[in-house]
C-alpha cells in the first residue's frame, strides 16, 4: 500500500479539500482510505452527509496512524491519502514519516509562496519526498506561472494546476528535473479536458510516480 499525505502550513491553502478530491479520483482504480488527522474534522463532515463507501474514511490520531496504516494494509487498501493538521501541530512529523510522498499544495499569491518554506522544512526532515500542487488559481493568469517557477526552487511542481471547482487553469505547466517522468507526465496533460476532475487524476499519478525519488 502507498501513502500519500497531503500537508500545508498555510490555512487557505485547500489542504482538505485537495486531499478529498484525490481521494475520490484515486477511487475510480484503486482501493483507498482517505484519513482525517486534522483536529478540525473537515473530511469527516465531509463524508457524514455521502452514500457512497469508497473511498472508505478514517479518523486517526498521529499516535495511532501507524496502526491504521497496517490495518488498512491487511485489509487490502492500495492507497491512504492523510489529510494532515494544518500548521505543525504535536504528532504532524509522524503523520509525514508515515507517507510515502508529501504533497503540499499552494496557491499563487505571495502569502502562500512564502509560507511554503515552512511545509518544505518539515517535509525535508522526514526524508520523504513531496512535490507542490498549485491549487484555487485564476484562470490564465499571469502568477501562475509565476508561482511555477517560484516553487519549482524548492521542489517538483505537479503538472496540472487546479483551478475552480468546474475548470482547471490551461495549459499545464511540467516542472520536472527528471526525464524519465516527462513522456508519461506530457502524455497524461495531454490528455486533460476542462474538467476538474481529469486534472485531480493526473495529480494523484503524479504523486504516486514521484514515490522513491529525492526532492
Amino acid at each position: 500500500m502507498l501513502t500519500v499525505a497531503v500537508f500545508s502550513q498555510k490555512g487557505g491553502a485547500g489542504k482538505s479539500t485537495l486531499a478529498v478530491h484525490l481521494a475520490v479520483a484515486a477511487s475510480r482504480s484503486l482501493n483507498v482510505i482517505l484519513v482525517d488527522a486534522d483536529q478540525q474534522a473537515t473530511v469527516a463532515n465531509w463524508a457524514a452527509g455521502r452514500k457512497h463507501s469508497s473511498p472508505f474514511i478514517a479518523r486517526a490520531e498521529p499516535s495511532s496512524i501507524e496502526q491504521l496504516l497496517a490495518a488498512a494494509r491487511d485489509e487490502g487498501f492500495d492507497l491512504a491519502v492523510i489529510d494532515c493538521p494544518p500548521h505543525a501541530a504535536p504528532g504532524t512529523a509522524a503523520l509525514l514519516r508515515s507517507a510515502d510522498h508529501i504533497v503540499i499544495p499552494s496557491q499563487p499569491t505571495m502569502p502562500d509562496l512564502a509560507a511554503t518554506a515552512r511545509s518544505v522544512a518539515l517535509a525535508r526532515a522526514t526524508g520523504k519526498s513531496h512535490s507542490f500542487g498549485i491549487n484555487r488559481a485564476p484562470t490564465r493568469a499571469p502568477e501562475v506561472a509565476q508561482a511555477v517557477a517560484a516553487l519549482s526552487t524548492g521542489g517538483v511542481v505537479s503538472p496540472v494546476v487546479i483551478g475552480d471547482p468546474s475548470r482547471l487553469v490551461e495549459p499545464c505547466w511540467i516542472v520536472l528535473s527528471r526525464s524519465r517522468l516527462a513522456a508519461t507526465l506530457s502524455s497524461w496533460c495531454m490528455s486533460i479536458t476542462a474538467e476538474t476532475s481529469e486534472g485531480f487524476t493526473v495529480l494523484i499519478r503524479f504523486s504516486l510516480a514521484l514515490i522513491g525519488t529525492s526532492t
